[in-house]
C-alpha cells in the first residue's frame, strides 16, 4: 500500500524555492512553485562566488540554472505570480489557502 502524499506548493523561487521543489519532486510528491521572479534576488547579482560547486557566475546565468533543474522534474511552475496573503488551515493537518494579488486562490 503506497501513502498519499500531501501536494506542495513553494512560495519563493530563489535558490531555496529551487531546491525545496527538486527535492520534494525528487520524492514523487506533486511540486509548485510560485514566484514573483524566478531566481530571486540572483537575478540582481553581478557576480556570485559563494555557492557550492559553483566558482564563479554571473546571477541571471545561475537563475537559469535554477529554472532549467527545477523544470527537469514535473513541477508547476507559476512565475510572474505574487503572493498577497496566506490563510492557515481551519484544522491542523489542513490544506493552507494562498491568494495571489490578481485574486487567485491555491
Amino acid at each position: 500500500m503506497s501513502a498519499i502524499r500531501t501536494p506542495v506548493l513553494i512560495v519563493g523561487g530563489g535558490p531555496a524555492g529551487a531546491a525545496a521543489a527538486v527535492y520534494a519532486a525528487r520524492k514523487g510528491i506533486r511540486t509548485g512553485v510560485v514566484a514573483e521572479r524566478f531566481g530571486g534576488q540572483t537575478l540582481d547579482t553581478l557576480g556570485i562566488e559563494n555557492y557550492i560547486s559553483v566558482l564563479e557566475t554571473q546571477g541571471p546565468t545561475f537563475a537559469a540554472a535554477l529554472e532549467n533543474h527545477v523544470r527537469a522534474y514535473e513541477v508547476d511552475l507559476m512565475n510572474g505570480q505574487r503572493v498577497s496573503a496566506l490563510t492557515p488551515a481551519a484544522q491542523p493537518g489542513g490544506q493552507i489557502t494562498v491568494t495571489l494579488e490578481n485574486g487567485a486562490t491555491l
